[in-house]
């Protein structure tokens, strides 16, 4: 109030206000003398807000749902406006011309779940994460972004449907934007290489850069909570692969792949409901959901927000509920890694998304109809993992395992006769990492590879934890047990005397990662 009175006229004209150029003096003094019990929490994110008058949901276009929708007030540099958070149509059109045809399409299914989940995961307290459809072109990996655009607005790529082509910079100002609702990221493909690692981590982590203001100080991060949906002809391991990066196991549990493909010959589908073909039905998902879009985010909206406000333990421990049976049904017998856990119950959240919206009659499926699309889909991304066990460890042997194949011959000393002499002591390895020689196992004669500890940390192991390699190869029956608690073995070695070595079995070049 006692500031230059041009600064607050300026605020109030940014807001709408006409204010008059020459009463500053005035305005303050009115400004000054309002007394009001009344309090408004301005709040910059969407999603949801708790207030003392019970839960309330800003939607990124300013509009409030919930009991405490008038306790608060959404103040953003850019609210979503336009065809992102539109409606179009009914619901019964929306339900008629779009959510009957994803019925025994599991994918199609399962990314109509997804689109329901974002306003559950602050309800559960669970951490953001994402699913990347992964196909051939012209399999109907977009289609299935299209429907779950609708959802919340317009299903195409001048709404809803956002490209993967940008800088980390302005992913972080849409999903800040998207918070609680739906992040849709169209073709990785056309994703920068360099950052599309970093954009992964950073949109699962909830959080954005850390930033400095004018004066050096720290400034508030961009925070949001999203469950994004991403398509994609390659996978994110394939796309950082290009500039020479390994996606890490913690990106690749942040952003799971399932194959677009459902196995019925038909691309994406399953069921064609009566079309003439598959193309004929991704046309027609494709031009419905510019038509018919907005209203079963909602209707959704209204009926959760009401049962939030009513019995919201009630509704935390029957969503929870699904959550532990879809885990129990899904996971294999045996012990399963943390990493799976965490998947299974992503998977089971968005299970549980799309049940609870069939209980609240927005989606016109029958009751396990979500369920079944979740675990057709979970059972996809496990198959193409390969197991239950950690990805470092699978990595491990994996890394291993191509080692031997690449440098074998070339980088493996071949020790031959009765004693293990070098075959020929003339002849010179380059870049040696170690020995090779056949053995006799029950199974006939056997390569046993003897790596050097040096060259087992710097070559072998290059860029993983070379202890946990070893043991994990131990665990596998794939690294000979040294002495006692070591995981070397001495060997003697014509010409070096007795070194202490890894001993790797060649059985590692015909078994799997267990």
């Amino acid at each position: 109030m006692h500031s230059e009175g041009r600064e607050i006229a300026s605020e109030l004209e940014d807001a709408g206000l006409n204010c008059s150029i020459s009463q500053n003096r005035r305005l303050k003094e009115f400004i000054a003398a309002v007394l009001t019990k009344t309090r408004l929490r301005c709040v910059t994110n969407s999603g949801w807000h708790k207030t003392d008058r019970g839960p309330a949901f800003v939607l990124p276009n300013g509009i409030t749902l919930g009991a405490g929708r008038k306790a608060v007030a959404f103040q953003t540099t850019r609210a979503a406006s336009g065809s992102e958070y539109a409606t179009a149509g009914t619901l019964e059109e929306w339900q008629k011309a779009i959510a009957v045809y994803a019925s025994g399409n599991s994918r199609l299914s399962f990314a109509l779940s997804v689109a329901f989940c974002g306003p559950l995961l602050d309800i559960l307290g669970e951490q953001s994460g994402g699913f990347h459809i992964i196909g051939k072109s012209q399999s109907g990996k977009s289609t299935a972004l299209y429907a779950a655009g609708s959802v919340w607005g317009k299903g195409d790529r001048d709404g809803m449907v956002r490209s993967w082509r940008g800088t980390s910079n302005g992913t972080e100002g849409i999903a800040c934007e998207t918070s609680d609702t739906l992040l849709i990221l169209d073709e990785m493909g056309q994703a920068d290489s360099r950052e599309v690692g970093d954009i992964t981590y950073m949109l699962a982590n909830n959080t954005g850069k850390q930033r400095a203001g004018r004066n050096g100080e720290a400034r508030a991060r961009k925070t949001w909570r999203s469950l994004f949906l991403s398509t994609g002809e390659v996978t994110l391991a394939t796309k950082m692969g290009e500039i020479g990066r390994r996606a890490m196991a913690g990106q690749e549990v942040r952003l799971v792949s399932i194959q677009a493909d459902a196995g019925a010959g038909m691309g994406l589908f399953e069921a064609l409901h009566g079309l003439p073909s598959a193309g004929e039905l991704a046309d027609h998902i494709r031009r419905a959901a510019r038509t018919s879009y907005g209203t079963a985010s909602r209707a959704y909206l209204a009926a959760l927000v009401k049962e939030r406000d009513d019995d919201e333990p009630g509704l935390t421990d029957s969503i929870k509920g699904l959550v532990d049976k879809f885990e129990a049904d899904c996971l294999p017998a045996g012990p399963a890694d943390g990493q799976v856990r965490s998947v299974v119950r992503r998977f089971g959240l968005v299970s549980a998304a799309g049940e609870l919206a069939v209980a609240y009659d927005v989606l016109p499926w029958a009751r396990g109809e979500a369920t079944r699309a979740a675990k057709a889909c979970f059972q996809s991304w496990l198959e193409e993992r390969g197991g239950t066990d950690a990805a470092e460890d699978r990595e491990a042997i994996e890394q291993v395992r191509a080692f031997i194949e690449q440098h074998g011959e070339s980088r493996f000393a071949l020790l031959g006769g009765p004693e293990g002499e070098v075959e020929n002591p003339h002849s010179r390895t380059v870049s040696r990492v170690g020995f090779r020689r056949l053995t006799d196992t029950p199974d006939g004669c056997q390569w046993e590879y003897l790596i050097l500890p040096e060259m087992w940390r710097q070559e072998v192991c290059k860029g993983i934890d070379p202890n946990r390699a070893a043991k994990v190869l131990l665990e596998a029956g794939y690294l000979l047990p040294g002495d006692g608690k070591n995981l070397t073995r001495y060997r003697r070695i014509p010409g070096e005397g007795r070194l202490r070595v890894y001993a790797v079995s060649g059985s590692i070049m015909e078994g799997g990662t267990a």
